[in-house]
């Protein structure tokens, strides 16, 4: 989870995109011009972690509307996602999720509502009032409100020790999380390291197959093409697109093992196996290749990877 995510959406944001679009922007946004393509088909491949993290891209790239859609389909999913519901103005009141202007209607009747609403008027959003505001919140057990005015004071300052220790978050590779996501990243990375090993292995095998005349490449390519774990992207990767044989553009063991992976991408809908194809479709050493994964690329929705290219 990114700070982005932390912050409630009731704050407003210019967002800005940088302007640089890679070589081949142009003819792939052209060449996919027109065609449509429904998010909402794909809900069921993502989970509602992804769907948060693309909603705070789309923030970030200047799309609020899709944001707000993003998170809505969030809820829809997991309907007691903290993280989506508080970046939608919504607060839980006796264990129901209502807007920000609903929860206040209610809290006219509670008098520490009534206090907060005083105080949060008087204090503003100044760094130091919300520091001041959310300090209140928690000695009066106001903890939606609390949680919103420490992502306040985090958005203010990222390494606040007393607003981090309030929100259960630390930072780790860059990015705010929570004690039990650090444990699953770490769980997550040695587990990748190990499937990595061994796809580097089948991947090695392969192109001593695809690279021997002797031997018949029709059922090494299907094998390859057949591939469905996305733990593979990386050593498929590290052959065809960064070694030293993938700058040569005459190796055809390469240019066959690449041609048949992008065939095999086609089948996995993850993000990770998007960002795959768009860097075959840019830095590929082979014209077929390039060409083959763009023509996969024009069946996924624009905003998974055209943003990427800008």
């Amino acid at each position: 989870m990114s700070l982005g995510h932390l912050s409630p959406g009731r704050q407003s944001a210019t967002f800005c995109v940088r302007s640089a679009t890679l070589l081949l922007c142009v003819p792939l946004v052209s060449a996919w011009a027109g065609i449509s393509a429904a998010h909402d088909q794909e809900i069921s491949l993502k989970t509602a972690d992804q769907l948060i993290d693309e909603a705070g891209r789309a923030k970030s790239q200047g799309q609020p509307a899709l944001a707000y859609s993003l998170l809505h389909q969030v809820v829809r999913i997991a309907p007691d996602n903290s993280l989506a519901r508080w970046q939608l103005c919504q607060v839980i009141v006796d264990n129901e999720w209502l807007s920000v202007e609903e929860a206040q209607r209610r809290a006219e009747v509670d008098p520490r509502l009534a206090k907060y609403q005083e105080r949060k008027q008087t204090l503003g959003d100044s760094p130091k009032g919300q520091l001041t505001l959310a300090r209140w919140c928690r000695g009066n057990k106001l903890d939606d409100e609390a949680q919103f005015h420490w992502s306040n004071v985090l958005s203010a300052d990222a390494n606040n020790k007393e607003a981090l220790r309030a929100a259960g978050m630390r930072w780790h590779d860059g990015e705010l999380k929570s004690a039990a996501q650090i444990r699953e990243a770490r769980v997550d990375s040695i587990e990748e390291k190990q499937a990595t090993r061994r796809w580097a292995s089948r991947v090695a095998g392969w192109m001593r197959a695809l690279a021997d005349k002797k031997e018949r490449t029709a059922a090494v390519v299907e094998e390859i093409r057949a591939v469905d774990d996305i733990a593979a992207i990386r050593a498929f990767e590290d052959v065809t697109l960064k070694g030293p044989l993938a700058a040569n553009d005459k190796n055809t063991a390469v240019r066959r093992l690449s041609l048949a992976f992008v065939g095999a991408l086609d089948k996995l809908h993850d993000d990770a196996a998007t960002d795959s194809l768009l860097r075959y479709a840019v830095m590929s050493s082979f014209v077929d290749v390039r060409a083959e994964a763009i023509g996969e690329l024009r069946y996924r929705p624009l905003q998974d990877f055209v943003p990427t290219l800008l």
